[in-house]
């Protein structure tokens, strides 16, 4: 289905700090939901933090090539082309990949990830 809860999980990862998975791995569950102390052992997960291995510690716009060509094309084409290429049950879905593609495009990723993460605040 298309609810609202798969739309949290857009910029939510191991490899993406500051997203909850990556501070419940960091940190634990148990503190990260309000019951405990964070925990004091690293978790092996967190060494996937993407910012060890992208030159200067961020991405920016320095995507590989067929990257930006998708996020590129879903940024310019219309709603139903998008919908009919990628099979979306909904046009919203399709308007959703589409914004986050335009999102991607026109800030970089980590401004693409701090602005879904504001509007999940909203």
């Amino acid at each position: 289905g298309s609810g609202a809860g798969w739309r949290k999980c857009a910029v939510d990862s191991v490899m993406i700090p500051g997203s909850e998975k990556f501070t419940i791995v960091r940190y634990g569950n148990p503190h990260v939901h309000g019951g405990a102390p964070p925990q004091k052992d690293m978790n092996l997960q967190v060494l996937l933090d993407y910012r060890c291995h992208a030159p200067g510690g961020k991405v920016g716009s320095h995507y590989p090539f067929k990257f930006r060509q998708c996020i590129q094309w879903l940024k310019d084409a219309s709603v139903p082309a998008i919908v009919d290429r990628f099979g979306f049950e909904s046009q919203a879905e399709a308007a959703f990949v589409q914004k986050r593609a335009k999102s991607l495009h026109n800030l970089g990723f980590e401004g693409a990830v701090m602005e879904a993460q504001r509007e999940l605040k909203a």
